[in-house]
């Protein structure tokens, strides 16, 4: 009889164990849900631009400057990446059913008076007076791969960059054909970034999270202080 009163206290003890256990992960799960809105998340910033309809005849086509858009401002945080997504349609005409061309637009991002780079849609080559679509969606990570051509830091800044925008035809083989291009506008620079804290006044979690952790540490305090079941006498 005394040895089965023991192995119910010896049991008893093991139950408060996992019980300790099980409640230390609810309130660190709890925990982690209570700060998790109060933590520095990524944010983005959209920057756009236009370009005119441009018109011309190939190969060397046309070339006209859209409007600027504004560099990303370093108070705001650490940039990590620049998503650029620019489209237009265009139309080939004036040729021959049998004229070779492949189309393509480059945009220029000028600094001021101060070249930084050119992106250029990717292109294949096409038959006759047709129509069709142009477009170029690339992200750039900062220190990443595929890194952005003229420099990461050159749309860091508080002014504006710059644009001018090439049409022309790298495969001509009939002159003088013609192409007219229409951008969809507005074209959009996405800055992804993380917020700066200095300076910043930190989120203060609610009251009623703090009580929602605060009660379950005191059910694990409470639990830590019920007195042990003392262990019978084996004589």
């Amino acid at each position: 009889m005394s040895l089965r009163t023991q192995d119910r206290g010896g049991n008893g003890a093991s139950q408060r164990r996992r019980n300790y256990m099980r409640a230390s992960k609810y309130a660190l799960i709890i925990g982690m849900l209570v700060m998790a809105p109060f933590t520095v998340k990524a944010d983005t910033i959209t920057e756009t631009f236009t370009v005119p309809q441009i018109s011309g005849n190939l190969p060397n086509g046309a070339s006209k400057s859209g409007t600027s858009f504004s560099l990303f401002n370093p108070a705001l945080g650490t940039l990590n990446s620049i998503t650029f997504d620019i489209e237009a349609s265009f139309t080939l005409s004036n040729g021959g059913a049998t004229d070779v061309h492949s189309p393509e637009f480059a945009v220029e991002f000028w600094d001021g008076s101060t070249f930084v780079t050119t992106l250029q849609s990717p292109t294949d080559g096409v038959t006759g007076n047709v129509s069709g679509t142009l477009s170029f969606t690339k992200t750039y990570v900062s220190g990443g791969v595929g890194l952005l051509p003229g420099g990461f830091d050159a749309f860091i800044g508080t002014g504006s960059m710059e644009t001018n925008i090439d049409v022309r035809d790298e495969i001509p083989t009939v002159q003088p054909d013609s192409i007219s291009m229409t951008f969809t506008n507005p074209e959009t620079v996405t800055y992804n970034y993380t917020p700066s804290t200095v300076g910043a006044v930190p989120a203060v979690p609610e009251p009623g999270s703090f009580a929602l952790f605060g009660t379950v540490l005191a059910v694990i305090g409470c639990s830590r202080l019920r007195p042990r079941s003392r262990r019978p006498d084996l004589r």
